[in-house]
């Protein structure tokens, strides 16, 4: 018998409801949770090309194969980056730190700078998550693009 509805048959809804009460009642929903809640509420309702979008999604969830995850998982054979050949390649280094990136962006009309020698040094995809919150729309599609 499932002890969260009356009834006796389990409804994904009916268990959806209990984990989030239970959840708000624990004082588990952070402000962290908010965030993200912001970050896809403004990343969806953007007016960019879907594959962009998508591409963004992929990033913010750290689930964008590079070379080094490839490596990890015995896919490819080099773990180095496709631009540099220096350093491995993982996001962060792919958009952020390589030389190749850094000429890129900085060339770029925003002109961003990325300094990892920074104590306030950000992984990419939080870097990302960030400036969707913070940012107007067309600088993100401008980023994006």
């Amino acid at each position: 018998m499932w002890g969260v509805s009356r009834s006796t048959t389990f409804y994904v809804k009916s268990s959806y409801h209990f984990l989030k009460a239970r959840r708000e009642a624990d004082g588990s929903h952070s402000s962290m949770q908010d965030n993200n809640h912001q970050v896809w509420k403004k990343l969806w309702k953007i007016k960019s090309i879907p594959r962009h979008v998508h591409f963004s999604w992929w990033i913010l969830h750290e689930k964008l194969l590079v070379k080094n995850d490839l490596f990890k998982k015995g896919i490819s054979s080099d773990p180095l980056c496709v631009l540099c050949g220096e350093h491995n390649e993982t996001t962060s280094h792919l958009f952020m730190d390589c030389h190749w990136s850094k000429q890129i962006w900085f060339a770029y009309s925003l002109g961003v700078v990325f300094n990892s020698h920074d104590s306030r040094y950000v992984p990419f995809h939080k870097w990302l998550e960030e400036n969707i919150i913070d940012v107007d729309e067309d600088i993100i599609v401008h980023v994006l693009a």
